[in-house]
């Protein structure tokens, strides 16, 4: 029904019926009067949703959007904050599909990959051909570095791996611990 047809004015809601049904229609998606698209139960927002454009579900069962592709192809969610030129694509995530050779990928600032999980499973964050379950590839040091910060003490460690060698830093003023089954084999104190 549209436009104030059955009590919905400004609306467009869309209706199934079982063939041989004595139950009557049931409504199946629905486009509010700001555009707003619910599949499976109306547009809404909550504290929850940040958007409500788009609302796939009912809240009770396991709702899902398939991307269909090629065995070649791939298929996107891009993001953008424009619907031209390059702020029309800021980011979005990619599958390929990839003849044995599938990946999932992050893209973000345009069509630069920032992280990839291949077939295997690894993650690669600056490289997209990660040969382990973490790795880090980047030109500058602080692109191949973990920081491990602990928040209610403030500290902060990282693991790096720079031009000049590889490092173990302890940040600030505190002990570095080398432990195996819980017990502090060597301490190197702050000092």
């Amino acid at each position: 029904s549209a436009g104030g047809v059955n009590g919905n004015p400004g609306r467009l809601v869309f209706y199934t019926e079982s063939v041989g049904s004595d139950g009557g229609p049931v409504e199946r998606m629905r486009i509010d009067s700001s555009g707003n698209v619910g599949i499976g139960v109306s547009p809404f927002t909550s504290a929850r949703v940040n958007s409500s454009h788009l609302v796939v579900g009912t809240g009770s069962d396991s709702p899902g959007v398939t991307l269909y592709g090629g065995a070649n192809a791939q298929a996107s969610l891009n993001f953008g904050d424009s619907n031209s030129g390059t702020a029309a694509y800021d980011g979005g995530l990619r599958y390929a599909f990839g003849n044995g050779s599938p990946y999932l990928s992050i893209h973000v600032n345009g069509a630069n990959e920032c992280m990839r999980i291949d077939s295997s499973g690894n993650v690669g964050i600056g490289t997209t051909s990660p040969s382990s379950a973490l790795h880090l590839s980047g030109a500058a040091t602080s692109n191949s570095r973990i920081t491990l910060t602990q928040t209610s003490a403030s500290l902060s460690g990282t693991i790096q791996q720079g031009s000049s060698g590889f490092a173990l830093a302890a940040l600030g003023s505190q002990n570095m611990l080398f432990e195996t089954n819980g017990a502090t084999q060597m301490l190197i104190d702050s000092s």
